[in-house]
């Protein structure tokens, strides 16, 4: 895997102060239905440069990404008036599939959201996760940055990011309202 594009690393880390500071994010996907889309905490950017986010395995985005692996993420701060956007194919753990990735995922889990995996919280194991508790693994293939100009919103900056065979090839856009 290809690490994160320079430009969009440095927002993550530099000015959004991730991990230090929490990230929401808007997570889409696609069901039958059409799209879904709700909002999840970015739990972890891995060494790959691959986006972790923490799920129950019914809840209707681990449905949608078991027929459909593809997800967009968006991350926006007003504060640094930038849009973040990530789009890629995902891939789905459980302790079946993984379980050291996944109880390392369990083990950073606050006690009070460890109690929704389970019917009765009495029964909480907080070093080997349930079978209901899964892992989202979102690889990058494509990123695109929205630097935004608040007196000039036309000149703002729009970069797209593709991942190739020799990494990223960054493409600068024309901002439309």
């Amino acid at each position: 895997m290809m690490e994160i594009p320079s430009r969009i690393k440095t927002y993550l880390y530099t000015i959004l102060q991730f991990p230090l500071q929490k990230i929401s994010a808007q997570v889409a996907t696609q069901s039958k239905d059409g799209p879904h889309l709700r909002t999840m905490k970015l739990v972890d950017i891995n060494v790959n440069g691959e986006l972790v986010f923490l799920t129950n395995l019914i809840t209707q985005k681990w449905k949608d990404l078991s027929l459909n692996q593809k997800m967009v993420v968006l991350i926006f701060d007003q504060a640094a008036s930038v849009q973040i956007l990530c789009k890629g194919k995902v891939f789905l753990d459980t302790v079946v599939s993984q379980s050291e990735k996944v109880n390392h995922y369990w083990g950073n889990v606050r006690l009070s959201v460890k109690k929704v995996f389970y019917e009765n919280p009495a029964l909480i194991d907080s070093t080997n996760a349930p079978s209901n508790f899964g892992v989202i693994t979102l690889i990058p293939a494509y990123w695109e940055i929205l630097e935004v100009n608040s007196k000039d919103y036309a000149s703002s900056l729009k970069l797209g990011y593709v991942l190739g065979k020799n990494g990223w090839t960054e493409n600068e856009y024309q901002v439309k309202s």
